[in-house]
């Protein structure tokens, strides 16, 4: 699994219009710029973080992904089709690449309608968001806490809890994560068990 850094200058100019912002002819060259700076900074990490995503989820990439580059838009990234904004911090970047990669395993799974299955019995007056980023927060602290650190973890809950929705998510993560880290099954083989002990 690899991920295709690219640049779409009419894709970057109909988000950058669609947020209020002026597109010039400049910005497609910093983006240029940033793109080479991104995709060296992303090697260096790409094969174990995809290993480790794979190993902590118990679920296999489908593929390599195409991640497009843009400076403006309403949202950090999105996860179809996989689109992030600009990011002079290449290790943030790395961060919520990482987080829309394991997007991406969710949605590719064969399985993915079984995991949903178990967490809307579990959490029936959830939002879809909810249910999205619970299993993907789990894998994610994990993931980050193997490679990277404890510090590393505690930096990213302190940025995520001041998104709209995630602090929530953040909480019940923690509640469910011992439970999980000690388990070693993958993330639908723990949620199957979460529902069956319900």
């Amino acid at each position: 699994m690899k991920v295709n850094f690219f640049y779409s200058a009419p894709y970057d100019k109909m988000l950058t219009i669609m947020s209020n912002f002026d597109y010039s002819v400049e910005q497609s060259s910093e983006a240029k710029k940033c793109l080479k700076e991104i995709e060296k900074s992303w090697r260096k990490v790409e094969n174990k973080v995809m290993k480790e995503i794979e190993k902590t989820s118990k679920l296999k990439f489908k593929g390599n992904a195409t991640c497009f580059l843009v400076k403006h838009m309403g949202y950090n990234a999105l996860s179809h089709p996989l689109t992030i904004k600009m990011n002079n911090d290449y290790n943030k970047f790395n961060d919520v690449l990482l987080h829309e990669m394991i997007h991406l395993i969710l949605v590719q799974s064969v399985e993915s309608k079984e995991l949903l299955y178990s967490l809307n019995r579990l959490y029936p007056k959830k939002d879809r968001s909810f249910i999205a980023h619970l299993p993907l927060l789990l894998i994610e602290r994990r993931v980050i806490e193997n490679l990277f650190g404890d510090k590393h973890y505690k930096n990213i809950l302190k940025e995520d809890n001041e998104i709209e929705g995630l602090r929530e998510v953040w909480e019940e993560t923690n509640k469910l994560y011992n439970n999980f880290k000690n388990s070693k099954i993958g993330i639908l083989k723990f949620f199957k068990n979460e529902l069956a002990n319900k």
